[in-house]
């Protein structure tokens, strides 16, 4: 019950290959070129159960994340008060007129 390709019928349905992949010498070359099995790799869904640690991964990365902003913030704040206030010239000072020559003062 071989057919052309000396392939057994499954009783399942499919076609039972009695070539295997590991029997080729480096020679041959398998009937799926590596292209193809490249461009099936991205096609099949890795699958796996880990929900619960996805689940817990965002939570703990949400968290990072607002810590980090909030931290970001004072910092920024903490430097406009600190640094930046200290680049503003204040006016406080008295003014002093510009003296004239002939005029006296005083210590």
């Amino acid at each position: 019950m071989q057919d052309k390709f000396g392939d057994f019928p499954s009783p399942i349905g499919g076609v039972l290959p009695t070539r295997s992949i590991s029997g080729l010498g480096k020679k041959q070359k398998p009937w799926i070129n590596r292209e193809q099995v490249k461009k099936c790799q991205f096609l099949i869904e890795n699958r796996s159960n880990t929900n619960d640690m996805e689940e817990l991964n965002s939570r703990s990365l949400g968290k990072r994340i607002k810590y980090r902003s909030k931290l970001l913030k004072n910092l920024r704040q903490r430097f406009r008060k600190e640094y930046l206030g200290q680049l503003v010239q204040k006016r406080n000072e008295k003014r002093s007129r510009n003296l004239r020559i002939g005029e006296s003062f005083s210590r």
